[in-house]
């Protein structure tokens, strides 16, 4: 059951067995409530993320509908994972002009929760679990100090390699 009351996040020691030079560890505490992801699911996210963070909106929207996402949704499904449309010109990670903000705003003023239950609820079940544990990750950085610079870094790095798994099993 991903949420942060089952996340803990501790040091480990160092070669000298001191705390200095040490490593961090995510203990899950609750791990009851899981999904596998199949290949193909982790390619296409991988894919979507890629797409992203490169502005390749093309790409992006097919790895989406891959996904299951609804084409309506594309737009909204990119705010919920890097928290800016992809008509943004602001680098990832940085902040937002001042009329992009605007813009946003002006965009989804009028959408209340119901809207967002709704959208919530047309996203695939596979989804939801890997936005909510995104949503541990992000919350993790920011406590530990990172910046949401370095979450996307990291994140790119991470999709690129996904985006070229293959199935390891036999053929």
């Amino acid at each position: 059951d991903p949420h942060p009351g089952n996340l803990l996040a501790r040091r480990t020691p160092g070669r000298d067995g001191g705390w200095s030079g040490g490593g961090a560890q995510l203990v899950l505490l609750d791990h009851g409530m899981y999904r596998s992801l199949s290949d193909e699911y982790r390619r296409s996210y991988s894919r979507l993320w890629v797409s992203l963070l490169t502005r390749d909106h093309d790409e992006a929207r097919d790895a989406a509908r891959q996904l299951g996402v609804r084409p309506q949704d594309f737009e909204a499904l990119a705010v919920a994972l890097t928290f800016r449309p992809p008509s943004s010109r602001a680098p990832i990670g940085q902040s937002m002009s001042q009329a992009d903000r605007r813009a946003l705003r002006d965009r989804y003023s009028s959408v209340d929760a119901t809207d967002v239950n709704r959208f919530l609820s047309q996203l695939p079940r596979e989804m939801m679990m890997v936005m909510r544990t995104w949503g541990l990750v992000r919350s993790l950085n920011r406590a530990l100090g990172g910046t949401t610079r370095q979450r996307f870094l990291t994140m790119a790095t991470y999709a690129a390699r996904g985006a070229v798994i293959r199935h390891a099993g036999p053929d």
